[in-house]
């Protein structure tokens, strides 16, 4: 039964049973409601970003809700975090998620300049690179999360991210005009590369990074150490669309880059040859796109508001409407 408050208890001889009883009822039946309310599922208002993890969960990115979810059995959306949308509090323009082998999620938010860790309950949301700005006290209470205070990292506008072999974070930051490396742990952002804004970024097979940039060559390579070779060179569009490439993957083909000005997936050989894998209906601006361990790629489109499935031929599918 719900406690009754302080102030009705201690006048408890002015109510009559029966008000008591009624009094009561009505506290419980209010306590009911906001639990009821506190466990819905927001609506995704504009997703830009889906990611596998490592064990085959999907998430999805919504930089306006802001949120971060968990698609479960049926496409049930489930919230990993929700956001505040006052400015600077975590995760306010969340871009891009990793997940390490711990289930640890790592998300990119561009309203902070930071990467935010999750710990795999679920339970703790920390900062890696930056610290309260709200806080008028250098005691405990500065290190407490508070998911109304603003926040300030030491990044710029980081968008994507993957992990190298040994865990540490690499960042793709169009901002600082850098990928950069940070460990899980956080502490501060090491440069690794300059390159012309940087957003979207894979892991290869040998241990590289293949990242996604708007300068002149729009698909390069970054080694381990830091080396800039281009893959593409020159735009991946053909001169007949106008293109602006987000996000890339690596699957057993090669690379696939989104394009959402051009409506496109890119498929991208190991060579430099570009092709298009889907381009036109019913993509309408491709942005977030994501492997799944079948070989399908996920494909969030913040123009029609799906979440579409493609096959590694091409073959597009609806997964998730969010109209």
């Amino acid at each position: 039964m719900a406690k009754m408050p302080l102030f009705l208890s201690s006048q408890r001889w002015l109510l009559s049973p029966l008000l008591r009883s009624f009094l009561c009822l009505s506290l419980l039946t209010v306590g009911v409601e906001l639990i009821a309310v506190a466990q819905t599922t927001p609506k995704p208002e504009y997703l830009s970003g889906v990611a596998v993890g490592t064990r085959g969960t999907i998430y999805l990115i919504d930089q306006q809700a802001p949120a971060i979810f968990r698609v479960g059995e049926g496409g049930k959306l489930g919230v990993v975090y929700q956001g505040s949308k006052k400015s600077g509090t975590p995760l306010y323009r969340p871009k891009a998620l990793v997940e390490d082998s711990t289930g640890t999620l790592f998300i990119c938010d561009v309203g902070t300049a930071d990467v935010w860790r999750i710990s795999p309950d679920g339970t703790k949301l920390s900062p890696l690179t930056g610290e309260k700005l709200d806080s008028q006290d250098s005691g405990p209470s500065a290190k407490s999360f508070d998911p109304q205070a603003r926040y300030g990292g030491k990044l710029a506008q980081p968008q994507g991210i993957t992990t190298d072999s040994e865990g540490n974070l690499i960042i793709a930051d169009p901002g600082l005009g850098a990928v950069l490396r940070l460990p899980p742990s956080g502490g501060n952002p090491v440069e690794l590369a300059q390159i012309a804004t940087p957003v979207g970024i894979a892991r290869d097979r040998d241990g590289s990074f293949v990242v996604v940039s708007r300068g002149a060559d729009q698909l390069v390579r970054v080694s381990s150490q830091g080396k800039v070779t281009p893959i593409v060179r020159g735009a991946l569009a053909p001169k007949s669309l106008e293109g602006y490439p987000h996000h890339v993957l690596v699957d057993r083909q090669g690379y696939v880059v989104s394009d959402g000005y051009a409506r496109a997936l890119w498929r991208v050989t190991p060579d430099g040859k570009v092709t298009a894998l889907v381009q036109g209906d019913p993509l309408k601006n491709p942005v977030g796109i994501a492997l799944e361990p079948n070989g399908n790629i996920l494909v969030v489109d913040t123009a029609a508001n799906v979440l579409f499935r493609v096959s590694p031929d091409g073959k597009v599918t609806r997964f998730l409407s969010f109209e």
